[in-house]
């Protein structure tokens, strides 16, 4: 199953050649130190065992759960999470005409509710989740049950945790070109990077299974990808930016 975003059209930037202009600009994504994986990663652990009940249970409908790391991703601009969860949302049954509204932040062919849970996640995500707009809050508890609540977090912050450790696995392959991302420790870099690299050939397996495609194929499949998403996708750093953005 291949996703379409990525075809590269002629005169368009190549992917390290906007590699190069995001270092001379400034690393625009946000990235994880290891006090801060640390602290989410405590945050996560607790309900670990709640990943069965959401993901293989589907306690939280998958397509639901994938949307909402879709668009969890695309705020916090990991490339890395968001080729593989185009893939597993369409597993799911998400067309791409969806994918790209999502793409875009254009929730304006998502019901009230969803929107509301999609503004949620994002607003945790941008805010360590932290305290956020209290009319936002108080909506959303309205519109979904305690369970329910408590499920978007988690997918939330678990996407969150691989947001921003694929990102910081970004910033240390710049530091590898002799690009060193601004405001970014090396030895941040080594030991985060790590943690991505035990999961990513993960993910991107299930991605090939999914496709039935060869685990190299799919990594073909990534870079056009990337082409596409880092060229079109602003990585927002509060939820205000983000909704001024993608009215």
């Amino acid at each position: 199953m291949n996703v379409n975003f990525g075809s590269k059209l002629t005169g368009k930037k190549s992917f390290d050649e906007l590699q190069a202009e995001k270092t001379t600009n400034g690393f625009k994504k946000r990235k994880y130190s290891l006090p801060w994986l640390v602290k989410d990663a405590l945050a996560v652990f607790p309900r670990v065992h709640d990943i069965y009940s959401i993901a293989v249970k589907n306690r939280l409908p998958e397509e639901f759960r994938e949307e909402i790391m879709v668009v969890v991703s695309r705020a916090n601009g990991c490339t890395i999470c968001n080729f593989t969860h185009h893939d597993f949302a369409q597993v799911a049954g998400v067309n791409i005409e969806r994918l790209q509204q999502l793409e875009k932040a254009d929730f304006s062919q998502v019901d009230e509710k969803r929107k509301l849970a999609f503004d949620f996640a994002v607003a945790k995500s941008l805010n360590q989740f932290g305290v956020i707009d209290k009319k936002l809050q108080e909506e959303f508890d309205k519109a979904y049950s305690g369970q329910e609540r408590k499920d978007i977090e988690f997918v939330s912050r678990f996407i969150t945790v691989m947001n921003l450790c694929c990102n910081k696995l970004e910033a240390f392959s710049y530091r590898i070109k002799d690009r060193p991302v601004k405001d970014s420790r090396f030895i941040d870099e080594v030991a985060i990077s790590v943690v991505a690299l035990s999961i990513i050939p993960v993910m991107y397996s299930l991605v090939a299974v999914a496709r039935n495609e060869s685990y190299w194929s799919v990594w073909k499949d990534y870079f056009t990808f990337a082409d596409h998403y880092e060229e079109t996708v602003e990585p927002v750093f509060s939820f205000d930016r983000f909704r001024e953005l993608y009215k």
